[in-house]
């Protein structure tokens, strides 16, 4: 998803619920025309300080979630992982608050953002050792290498993976 989770999903029967946000969405009138639901998959952001939902984002638009809602929405879909994006986090990647368990990381991968990230891509293996890859161009002109490897369990970083293939 890109933003966050919302009061919407935890009272949806199934992920079916996304079919019925209307499309397209209207340029700078979402929360105006009621769709709540769009508005939180687009902008909404976690925080620790927050135990379900806030009523209202430091953005303007949207609102911020806690980890109860990040347990609530993976248990309900039998979801291990919930991958974002939309925040500038440092390495290009975090786990809220900083525990791989917490079942929530976000991923920002724009090259080279305001001069600041190199990070630019991110596999995640569904099964297997359940390892996190990320790739990185260590300059604006070299080509792609792979970084480090991080067991999503642990959060323990290695640079080898053999056996885990």
């Amino acid at each position: 998803m890109h933003g966050g989770l919302s009061p919407g999903l935890l009272e949806a029967k199934s992920l079916d619920i996304l079919d019925k946000i209307s499309r397209p969405l209207p340029d700078n009138r979402i929360s105006a025309d009621g769709n709540q639901l769009a508005t939180d998959l687009l902008w909404a952001d976690p925080d620790i300080n927050v135990r379900l939902f806030s009523s209202s984002n430091r953005r303007g638009i949207g609102r911020m979630f806690g980890q109860e809602v990040i347990d609530r929405v993976r248990q309900r879909f039998g979801i291990d992982l919930i991958v974002r994006a939309h925040q500038v986090v440092l390495d290009g990647h975090e786990f809220f608050n900083d525990d791989a368990s917490s079942g929530l990381i976000t991923l920002f991968t724009a090259p080279h953002y305001c001069g600041q990230s190199f990070q630019i891509g991110m596999t995640i293996r569904e099964r297997l050792c359940e390892w996190l890859r990320i790739w990185v161009s260590h300059s604006r002109c070299s080509s792609l290498s792979f970084k480090t490897t991080t067991r999503l369990d642990d959060q323990k970083e290695v640079n080898d993976v053999q056996g885990c293939v």
